[in-house]
């Protein structure tokens, strides 16, 4: 095999799909672990696809994955055009299970810049979402990008609730203009599924459902990136043939703003 980087790609394994039996527990690693010796490994992939799966995205849905980083996904059965996709600035992968594609789109690091933006106006995400609930946002210019590189950033002189809400609806443009980039390359989604830290916050979700042109819904999973790997874990083991015979959560349409 060629040597691009000095080494062969001998070097690796066999790539498999999520769900798929890499190993078993050795005798060795149950004595470090304390788990029981011969149970199946496996692994579930990116932390965001396997979100999808622990927070019961359907095909047709596309995912707001909500944490540190804030990414748009939207599967396709297809391999969609990689020149399309480049020029939106997307990026193609398999998806975890091996079967179809998954199109991502980072919107923002919006978990570092809420973090700051909360530290700047001394005051906690859960209070400064309350004060957001009845005022009327701000522009806070290119504050989101200052707070997301952890440099300092100027904030309107306003009210801390409506520059909290000019936050939350900065990363909201951001999070549709991603929605708008997927769309191009494998088509419109019947619903956007909110999942991860940010989908508590109530300002945000209305943010949401009135700037994107498709129902906005939260997952009603707390943890959807741990349900989804213990689903593909579930498949390692035989509980289910695949994530797709798991049961599926339920989902809460978020009332209009």
């Amino acid at each position: 095999m060629p040597k691009v980087l000095g080494f062969s790609i001998d070097l690796f394994p066999t790539v498999r799909p999520a769900g798929a039996v890499m190993g078993r527990i050795s005798a060795a690693g149950a004595a470090w672990s304390g788990l029981a010796e011969g149970i199946p490994v496996t692994i579930a992939g990116h932390d965001h696809l396997a979100g999808m799966t622990g927070a019961g995205v359907m095909q047709r849905d596309a995912a707001n994955s909500v944490g540190t980083a804030e990414t748009v996904v939207a599967r396709s059965s297809t391999l969609p055009d990689a020149a399309t996709a480049l020029a939106q600035e997307v990026r193609l992968t398999v998806q975890p299970g091996g079967h179809g594609w998954a199109v991502l789109f980072g919107a923002a690091r919006a978990g570092l810049v809420l973090e700051a933006g909360a530290a700047v106006l001394g005051r906690s995400p859960q209070e400064l979402d309350r004060l957001a609930e009845d005022a009327d946002p701000v522009d806070v210019g290119d504050a989101v990008d200052a707070l997301a590189r952890r440099a300092s950033a100027t904030l309107p002189d306003a009210p801390a609730g409506e520059v909290w809400a000019g936050l939350l609806h900065s990363l909201t443009a951001r999070t549709a203009d991603g929605y708008d980039r997927l769309t191009k390359v494998v088509g419109p989604s019947e619903r956007l599924v909110v999942f991860g830290g940010g989908s508590v916050s109530t300002p945000w979700l209305r943010a949401k459902v009135a700037a994107l042109p498709i129902p906005v819904v939260r997952s009603s999973v707390e943890s959807a990136v741990a349900r989804g790997a213990a689903l593909y874990a579930g498949v390692s083991a035989g509980w289910w043939s695949s994530v797709g015979d798991a049961p599926t959560p339920a989902t809460e349409v978020h009332p209009p703003p």
